[in-house]
Protein backbone atom coordinates (compact mmCIF):
# COMPACT_ATOMS: atom_id res chain seq x y z
CA UNK A 1 0.00 0.00 0.00
CA UNK A 2 1.09 3.61 -0.75
CA UNK A 3 1.77 5.91 1.71
CA UNK A 4 -0.70 9.05 1.47
CA UNK A 5 0.68 12.39 2.25
CA UNK A 6 -0.72 15.85 2.13
CA UNK A 7 0.73 19.18 0.75
CA UNK A 8 -0.08 22.03 3.25
CA UNK A 9 -2.51 23.54 0.45
CA UNK A 10 -4.79 20.15 0.43
CA UNK A 11 -4.52 20.66 4.24
CA UNK A 12 -5.90 23.96 4.13
CA UNK A 13 -8.65 23.19 1.68
CA UNK A 14 -9.94 20.41 3.52
CA UNK A 15 -10.60 22.59 6.09
CA UNK A 16 -11.82 25.63 4.34
CA UNK A 17 -14.73 22.85 2.73
CA UNK A 18 -14.87 22.02 6.18
CA UNK A 19 -15.11 25.70 7.32
CA UNK A 20 -17.71 26.45 4.32
CA UNK A 21 -20.02 24.31 4.84
CA UNK A 22 -20.16 24.60 8.76
CA UNK A 23 -20.56 28.39 8.47
CA UNK A 24 -21.85 29.05 5.20
CA UNK A 25 -24.33 26.67 5.41
CA UNK A 26 -24.45 26.39 8.84
CA UNK A 27 -24.40 22.36 8.47
CA UNK A 28 -21.78 20.58 11.03
CA UNK A 29 -23.02 17.06 10.71
CA UNK A 30 -22.96 17.98 6.72
CA UNK A 31 -19.66 19.30 7.15
CA UNK A 32 -17.98 16.20 9.17
CA UNK A 33 -19.82 13.90 6.45
CA UNK A 34 -18.16 15.49 3.54
CA UNK A 35 -15.16 15.36 4.80
CA UNK A 36 -14.98 11.96 5.72
CA UNK A 37 -16.19 11.01 2.46
CA UNK A 38 -13.72 13.11 0.61
CA UNK A 39 -10.84 11.05 3.24
CA UNK A 40 -12.12 7.69 2.48
CA UNK A 41 -11.95 8.53 -1.55
CA UNK A 42 -8.53 9.60 -0.56
CA UNK A 43 -8.15 6.02 1.65
CA UNK A 44 -8.64 4.27 -1.44
CA UNK A 45 -5.79 5.69 -3.28
CA UNK A 46 -3.37 3.83 -0.22
CA UNK A 47 -4.44 0.71 -2.25
CA UNK A 48 -5.22 1.82 -5.78
CA UNK A 49 -3.17 5.07 -6.45
CA UNK A 50 -3.88 4.97 -10.66
CA UNK A 51 -7.44 5.02 -9.58
CA UNK A 52 -8.04 8.36 -10.73
CA UNK A 53 -7.12 9.65 -14.35
CA UNK A 54 -4.16 10.86 -15.18
CA UNK A 55 -4.25 14.97 -16.44
CA UNK A 56 -2.17 14.08 -19.35
CA UNK A 57 -5.24 13.63 -21.67
CA UNK A 58 -6.39 16.66 -20.98
CA UNK A 59 -3.76 19.51 -20.44
CA UNK A 60 -0.21 18.26 -20.76
CA UNK A 61 1.38 21.04 -19.22
CA UNK A 62 -0.17 18.94 -16.11
CA UNK A 63 0.60 15.43 -17.14
CA UNK A 64 2.50 14.30 -13.79
CA UNK A 65 -1.42 14.90 -11.89
CA UNK A 66 -4.01 12.40 -11.82
CA UNK A 67 -7.30 13.77 -10.31
CA UNK A 68 -10.36 12.07 -8.64
CA UNK A 69 -14.01 13.49 -8.50
CA UNK A 70 -15.61 13.30 -4.61
CA UNK A 71 -18.88 15.03 -3.60
CA UNK A 72 -18.52 18.20 -5.44
CA UNK A 73 -14.77 18.33 -5.28
CA UNK A 74 -11.43 16.81 -7.09
CA UNK A 75 -8.87 15.68 -5.29
CA UNK A 76 -5.57 16.29 -7.46
CA UNK A 77 -2.60 13.96 -6.74
CA UNK A 78 0.82 12.77 -7.70
CA UNK A 79 2.36 9.68 -7.40
CA UNK A 80 5.62 9.13 -6.10
CA UNK A 81 7.37 6.22 -5.63
CA UNK A 82 5.73 4.78 -2.83
CA UNK A 83 4.01 8.07 -1.68
CA UNK A 84 0.28 9.76 -3.20
CA UNK A 85 0.90 12.75 -2.70
CA UNK A 86 -2.42 14.90 -2.18
CA UNK A 87 -1.89 18.44 -3.93
CA UNK A 88 -4.98 20.28 -3.74
CA UNK A 89 -8.52 19.53 -2.83
CA UNK A 90 -10.72 22.08 -4.96
CA UNK A 91 -14.43 22.26 -5.57
CA UNK A 92 -15.68 21.24 -8.90
CA UNK A 93 -16.72 24.46 -9.67
CA UNK A 94 -14.11 27.03 -9.89
CA UNK A 95 -11.04 26.99 -12.15
CA UNK A 96 -9.02 24.06 -10.79
CA UNK A 97 -7.30 24.41 -14.24
CA UNK A 98 -6.10 27.70 -14.12
CA UNK A 99 -5.29 27.22 -9.94
CA UNK A 100 -2.56 24.30 -10.97
CA UNK A 101 -1.31 25.95 -13.91
CA UNK A 102 -0.62 28.91 -11.73
CA UNK A 103 1.29 26.05 -9.28
CA UNK A 104 -1.20 25.56 -6.67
Amino acid sequence: MAEIVFSPKAGEDLDGIKEYIETELKSPVAANNRVLEILDAIGELARFPRLGPSLQEKFSSLGKYRYLPVAGNIVFYRIEKEKVLIVRILCARTDYIRTLELGF
